[in-house]
């Protein structure tokens, strides 16, 4: 089974409903997954239609960032892969389907897929290629994401303190340098939104300090050249058009 977990905060009902028939589809062809949704003060016609859904788990609480929200889901992880996701950030039916019919091994690893970076119209801005073999380096944070399928056994490491078993960008950075690529789909697997969770102003400097605070706290060890890109990062995004015009830049250097 695959785990999509995903964060949402005062979420619309009109912004909801493309995400459902998305997933709507995925469960209408039987593919094994669940999505487990982690909301913070979303109306409750919005929570209506996410308990319809067999294939969502919810759970509503506060919390103090999109980070935080997806520590707080992962022990209702049940899948033999998890992939961390934006609302916004949508898979296709044939990643979806390739990461549930995966057999994990029984060292840790993970499943990539190449991710792609659309505007406000839908128009590809650029794309992301995650490894395709080999291993990926979390360290240097050489990856992108969304488009990654993480056996779930990882997370059943307790060095760390359950609120930072996921930081910046899902870098487990003293619990695993590499991680083996054990499959790949061959083509873009997820579509992200440029300004979406994970590529917006209010986003990056939420990472930066997430990540901060837990090097300050002594739970994992800095990374400098890191620490340098999220600085560079934040105060980008205190100039919106620069910040853009600067994730637009960086995804064409990756694109086809």
């Amino acid at each position: 089974m695959f785990s999509i977990v995903t964060a949402t905060m005062k979420l619309a009902p009109e912004e909801l409903a493309p995400i459902l028939a998305t997933y709507d589809a995925f469960a209408a062809k039987g593919l094994a997954f669940e999505l487990i949704v982690q909301d913070n003060c979303s109306g409750e016609a919005v929570l209506a239609e996410l308990r319809q859904r067999p294939y969502v788990k919810l759970v509503s609480a506060t919390d103090t960032g999109i980070y935080d929200a997806w520590n707080q889901a992962l022990p209702r992880v049940s899948g033999d892969w998890v992939g961390f996701l934006g609302i916004d950030d949508l898979p296709s039916l044939e990643w979806v389907a390739f990461a549930s019919s995966h057999i994990p091994p029984n060292e840790p690893s993970v499943l990539a897929c190449d991710v792609s970076l659309e505007d406000a119209s839908h128009t590809r801005v650029g794309v992301f290629r995650n490894p395709r073999v080999g291993t990926l380096n979390t360290r240097a944070n050489a990856f992108a994401h969304p488009g990654l399928a993480v056996a779930s056994s990882i997370f059943q490491n307790r060095r760390f303190p359950e609120q930072y078993r996921i930081i910046g960008d899902l870098v487990f950075y003293a619990q695993f340098r590499q991680l083996p690529v054990a499959g790949h789909l061959g083509a873009v697997g997820v579509s992200m939104r440029l300004g979406g969770i994970s590529n917006s102003p209010i986003g990056a400097r939420r990472v930066l300090r997430e990540y901060l605070n837990a090097v300050s706290n002594g739970d994992i060890q800095p990374y400098f050249p890191l620490i340098a890109k999220r600085l560079i990062a934040a105060a980008l995004s205190l100039l919106p058009a620069l910040y853009v015009r600067a994730q637009r830049r960086r995804w064409r250097t990756f694109g086809e």
